[in-house]
């Protein structure tokens, strides 16, 4: 394979890799946006809800952020690994570029 083909390929990945990430990035800022307003909202409920079924809501809301917050965790590990892989795509092209320039 030429180095031309090659280096259209690492493009090709890179790209994917790079909009995947921000991707990843624009849906943790939105989804934490949201668990924030969940947040909120569950504070001005208790200011008018009271008693045993308030308390029961909010503790299964709770856990269910809690949950959401795990996961957003973990996709923000999954855009560390993506980034990581993006650098090393880019070290790939500048060395297949460095090697074009030499022929």
């Amino acid at each position: 394979m030429s180095n031309d083909a090659i280096r259209s390929k690492v493009e090709a990945i890179d790209s994917v890799v790079r909009a995947f990430s921000a991707d990843i990035d624009t849906f943790r800022v939105d989804v934490s946006s949201k668990v924030n307003d969940v947040d909120a909202a569950l504070g001005r409920l208790s200011t008018v809800w009271e008693g045993t079924l308030q308390q029961n809501f909010e503790e299964k809301m709770r856990a269910r952020q809690a949950q959401i917050r795990s996961a957003l965790t973990r996709a923000g590990a999954l855009k560390e690994k993506l980034d990581g892989i993006a650098a090393e795509m880019a070290a790939m092209l500048a060395i297949l570029n460095a090697a074009g320039e030499d022929q």
